[in-house]
C-alpha cells in the first residue's frame, strides 16, 4: 500500500498536516508502506501458494492436510520419499481417491507416493479378504512408509501382508503381515 493511499485513509486533520515540515507524518507513512510491502508481494502471487508444483516446501504439509495426506508425514512433518513425491501426490490426489479401495488404486497410490513402479497387489489364495502386496526391490528402504500407506489405503475389511518380489506367503513369519 503506497503512502499516498494510506494518507487518504487518515482523518482529515492528519491529511491537512501531511507534507508540512518537519514531516513526521510522512516518515510514519513511509514506515507503514514498508511494513505492508512483504504482505502485498505475497498477496500479488497468492495463487502460487496453492499450486503444489511451485509452492514453497514449507507450505506443502499444509496443502497435504487439505487432502488428508498429512497422515503420511513423519514426526518431523517430512514426507519420507521426499518433497518432490509429495508434490506429485498432491497433484494426483483427486484421481487417486477415485480409485480408493481397489487393487489398481492401491498400486497406483504406492507408485505415485514412492516414485517406484512395480507394486503388485493380489488376493491371497489361502485366506479370504487377505491381500498380498509385493514391493519392488528399490522400495525396500521405504518399507515402514509403505506399510503405513497400505494400512491407510487398503479396504477396511481386509488384512494384508507386505512381501518383497518372489517371496511366498508360506515363508513369511507370522508377525510380518500387516
Amino acid at each position: 500500500m503506497r503512502r499516498e493511499h494510506i494518507a487518504r485513509l487518515l482523518p482529515d486533520v492528519f491529511q491537512r498536516t501531511s507534507g508540512a515540515e518537519p514531516d513526521l507524518l510522512g516518515a510514519l507513512l513511509g514506515v507503514m508502506e514498508d511494513l505492508h510491502a512483504p504482505v502485498e508481494l505475497t498477496l500479488s502471487h497468492i495463487e502460487q501458494a496453492f499450486q503444489p508444483d511451485v509452492t514453497p516446501e514449507s507450505f506443502l504439509p499444509y496443502l497435504a492436510s487439505w487432502l488428508d495426506l498429512d497422515r503420511f508425514l513423519d514426526e518431523d512433518g517430512k514426507f519420507p520419499p521426499g518433497s518432490d513425491r509429495l508434490r506429485v501426490l498432491i497433484l494426483q490426489a483427486a484421481s487417486l481417491y477415485r480409485l480408493r479401495g481397489t487393487r489398481q488404486g492401491l498400486e497406483r497410490f504406492l507408485e505415485t507416493a514412492t516414485g517406484i513402479p512395480g507394486f503388485k497387489v493380489s488376493p491371497s489364495s489361502e485366506q479370504p479378504f487377505h491381500l498380498l502386496v509385493r514391493i519392488p526391490p528399490q522400495a525396500e528402504r521405504l518399507r515402514r512408509f509403505i506399510h503405513k500407506v497400505v494400512q491407510a489405503e487398503k479396504p477396511a475389511y481386509t488384512t494384508c501382508e507386505i512381501l518383497p518380489p518372489g517371496e511366498s506367503t508360506a515363508g513369511s513369519p507370522p508377525g510380518e503381515g500387516a
